[in-house]
């Protein structure tokens, strides 16, 4: 039943921090509910595309966790150190929709590792991978949705206007 409750908080935890990214960004409603579509149907194509090499991915993780944290480290420092240059160029050409666009992505070792999580979960609930795939990706992209358009009403009621969106 832990095990259960954890991999549910994770795609909350992970769903909060994606709709405050998303809820601040200069993405439309219609924008973000594709987004977070998205995003859910990634937690379930991992899902299915490694299901099969369950025991490959957690030797995989075994070895290589630090690195892949540093590596995560650096990438984020770099779009933190990106945040000048952002507020600069925000009154050209629309430069800074591309150019900052994988500044509000969830972190990718975040995705993966809850598409990792529901491969490890789905044989110790007793259903399949896609199906528990599924039901977190929905529960994702509704919560993605939720938040975004929760931190959107309290951006507009406070009238606060962000420079740039959070970065994961």
């Amino acid at each position: 039943m832990f095990i259960h409750k954890a991999l549910w908080l994770a795609t909350l935890i992970l769903s909060l921090k994606t709709g405050l990214i998303l809820g601040t960004s200069w993405l439309s409603f219609r924008a973000i509910v594709l987004v977070a579509s998205c995003f859910g149907g990634g937690i379930v194509l991992l899902a299915q595309i490694f299901a099969n090499h369950r025991m490959v991915l957690a030797r995989f993780l075994d070895q290589y966790t630090f690195v892949g944290a540093l590596l995560a480290g650096m990438l984020l420092i770099y779009l933190g150190l990106q945040g000048r240059e952002f507020v600069s160029e925000q009154q050209g050409a629309g430069k800074h929709r591309t150019t900052y666009f994988f500044a509000f992505l969830p972190c990718p070792f975040c995705m993966a590792a809850l598409a990792f999580t529901v491969i490890a979960m789905a044989p110790v609930a007793g259903v399949s991978t896609a199906i528990l795939g599924k039901k977190v990706a929905f529960l994702f992209a509704i919560l993605v949705i939720a938040t975004a358009l929760a931190a959107r009403r309290l951006t507009t009621l406070t009238k606060y206007r962000p420079r740039m969106p959070i970065s994961c």
